[in-house]
């Protein structure tokens, strides 16, 4: 693989309507500026879909006309030795058996995301399912999945535990990473939207209105809908049920029932369209499948403040938890019995319409998806990619003198690592054991006491967190308290308990990351206005669920130190000398009503060391403040307000690790930015 990116070959089917297509569709672009390279193998064109969506990414999209297996089996082989890339992924039964088959051989691993609970036992009762063959296809898909599949990725902990147990499939093979769904695209719930998207659909605005997303199949159960709205017209005259979706295998029993229970003017069926218009108009969303792999649909409603019933199955009390109303499955009178409490319950129904987005933002806005999905990649491909050139390097210096030399000249140092968030719980809970194996963990107090002279062991660590993102408290929190680590949490005091952003997120989501960089480097009130600028500009808004001030109090509890790291993160000395000074004070005094105690510890943010703000934190009482130089600290020769730290993700190589500990990594690091503002002083001079 060349320039550090990952190459994968997407198979499937068809690009049509459903919705591992549209999910595959929506992915391409943001993973490729993640650094994924995606194409696309496909047996069908289909007329209706995505096709034309996923042409307009500039996306490569290859057909494979054969009809048989063995012809395209055939075909895919050689196209796979042809492009030669770092991963094949397939996402449906076809295009899994297939890809399994034609991998065989190229030496290129398999990625197959598993997307539904395909042989669940209520297929059984699906007049359109052949016993016999769908048995054929368990034990097809369990055999190659078995035996030639490399890694598989699950829509839901509900399909991975029906792919282990109705397969076979090796669960630690399995990683789990739910579809997502754009706010770029869905927009957001206002008045205006509703009242154009109902005149739009010939909808007064004071009628009850029911929608339903779903193809027309036996799975989606929306014929207990049409049997519920029979019963709730009467209480409900004014009631419109809508439902979205292409025609399948049920349209005609569908359509029959409203015939016979005389609901022309009730039940509207759309066919395959755009959700967001009906999602908009919408007073509740329905969701009667009798089983599902994710269940899509929710996700949409969940974002665009819809209140959500749905049919009581597990995989939608994973991905929904207490934010819907629920009701057996195919039970006419218990899911009319949830229109009325949705509706006679006004404040219930808003509170779980407030966790539901919540929760939407917290697990399955798309960035985040993205970037899971664009991790997975990597991984996948790892078995088989030439490791890359900088990591080659790592692995040779842990192993020359220059590294064992450097351990020694270190090993009286401090060194103090800085995280952001935790992507990946297993990581983190790996990198802590290795740098337990040799180094000794200290407390911020600890750390307080050698300023005075008092001693430290060899290899003194100190754990820090920058931001105070929600992450740290799910995934950092359990390994450090497992290992009795101690470690500081610096907080921006402004979000906490909000659902805004931090500003450089919201930034890189609405432009890029060259922005991000860009706006670093001006003065601080030009940042304010471009990105109150850039929001007004935008429709969309990016949200992320903070922490709540009751759970910085639970962290404090468990030994967590709360430091400061003001109260909206501004590159200090982009500031005025009245502006940095407002930040500081308003987040110590937030600090210390919220805790009870005044806060300590500073972390500067970016990095970036201001005089000013040194004078400031001293008068406070400040006793320990932190750079984001990536360098050691020599205790005996540094300033408590300067106190260097090295910047540290739970991804790194375990060779990346051992080289930064050691302190190799740092000297390097420190002599190439030396020679680089040397250049630059040569250019400018």
């Amino acid at each position: 693989m060349s320039n550090d990116r990952t190459r994968v070959l997407a198979v499937v089917n068809g690009l049509g309507t459903g919705g591992a297509e549209r999910s595959l569709a929506e992915s391409i672009v943001p993973l490729r500026r993640r650094g994924v390279d995606i194409s696309v193998a496909c047996f069908h064109h289909r007329p209706e879909g995505v096709h034309d969506q996923v042409l307009a990414t500039a996306t490569p999209v290859i057909l494979i006309p054969e009809a048989s297996w063995s012809g395209r089996t055939t075909a895919l082989h050689r196209l796979v030795k042809a492009q030669q890339p770092d991963v094949v992924h397939t996402m449906l039964f076809d295009s899994d058996v297939v890809g399994r088959l034609a991998t065989r051989g190229t030496g290129v691993p398999l990625l197959t995301s598993l997307v539904n609970t395909s042989y669940d036992r209520r297929r059984l009762d699906d007049p359109n399912v052949d016993r016999l063959r769908l048995t054929a296809a368990r034990l097809i898909d369990g055999f190659t999945g078995r035996h030639y599949g490399t890694r598989f990725h699950a829509i839901s902990n509900t399909v991975r535990d029906a792919a282990v147990a109705t397969l076979g499939l090796d669960e630690t093979k399995i990683t789990v990473i739910p579809r997502g769904r754009s706010r770029a695209r869905l927009g957001e719930a206002n008045p205006s939207r509703r009242a154009a998207a109902r005149a739009a659909l010939g909808l007064d605005d004071d009628q009850l209105v029911l929608l339903n997303v779903a193809r027309q199949e036996y799975q989606k159960g929306q014929l207990t809908l049409i049997e519920a709205a029979a019963r709730l017209r009467r209480s409900h005259p004014g009631l419109r049920v809508l439902i979205a979706g292409r025609e399948g295998n049920a349209t005609r029993e569908l359509t029959d029932r409203i015939d016979a229970l005389d609901l022309h003017d009730t039940v509207r069926l759309l066919g395959h369209t755009e959700v967001s218009r009906p999602l908009a108009a919408a007073d509740v969303f329905v969701f009667p499948s009798r089983y599902e792999g994710l269940g899509g649909a929710v996700l949409e409603a969940m974002a665009l403040d819809v209140p959500i019933i749905a049919s009581d199955i597990p995989v939608l009390r994973e991905v929904l938890a207490d934010t819907a109303r629920y009701f057996p499955v195919d039970q006419v009178d218990g899911l009319v019995q949830s229109v009325e409490d949705v509706l006679s319950d006004g404040a219930e129904t808003r509170s779980r319409v407030v966790r539901a987005r919540r929760r939407f933002d917290e697990h399955y806005e798309f960035q985040r998806v993205m970037d899971r999905m664009a991790d997975l990649y990597e991984q996948t491909a790892d078995p088989r990619r030439a490791t890359r050139h900088r990591d080659r390097i790592d692995a040779v210096l842990v192993k020359t003198p220059l590294a064992a030399a450097s351990r020694a000249l270190t090993r009286h140092h401090v060194t103090v690592l800085a995280y952001h968030g935790i992507h990946d719980q297993e990581a983190f809970a790996q990198q802590l054991d290795q740098i337990g194996e040799d180094r000794n963990f200290i407390s911020p107090t600890d750390l307080r006491e050698a300023m005075t002279g008092a001693a430290l062991p060899d290899r003194a660590t100190l754990i820090t967190f920058d931001d105070g993102r929600r992450s740290v408290l799910d995934r950092a929190v359990p390994e450090l308290a497992r290992r009795e680590i101690p470690a500081v949490l610096f907080v921006v005091t402004s979000l906490l308990g909000t659902n805004q952003p931090f500003w450089w997120d919201e930034v890189e989501y609405l432009a890029d990351a060259d922005m991000v960089a860009e706006l670093k480097r001006v003065p601080d009130d030009e940042r304010v206005r471009r990105v109150a600028e850039l929001r007004a500009a935008n429709t969309v808004r990016l949200r992320t669920p903070q922490l709540e001030p009751a759970e910085i109090r639970g962290m404090a509890a468990q030994g967590i130190e709360i430091g400061n790291h003001t109260a909206t993160h501004p590159c200090l000395d982009r500031c005025d000398a009245t502006a940095a000074a407002h930040e500081i004070f308003t987040a110590h005094q937030h600090l210390t009503d919220l805790l009870g105690i005044a806060p300590r510890a500073f972390a500067y943010p970016n990095g970036n060391f201001d005089p000013r703000v040194e004078e400031i934190l001293e008068r406070l009482g400040y006793d320990l403040g932190f750079l984001f130089d990536h360098r050691t600290v020599a205790v005996d020769d540094t300033h408590p307000l300067r106190i260097s730290r090295l910047r540290m993700s739970e991804r790194l190589t375990a060779e990346r690790l051992e080289t930064i500990l050691s302190g190799l990594h740092p000297a390097l690091h420190s002599i190439r930015t030396r020679s680089r503002a040397n250049r630059a002083d040569l250019v400018t001079g």
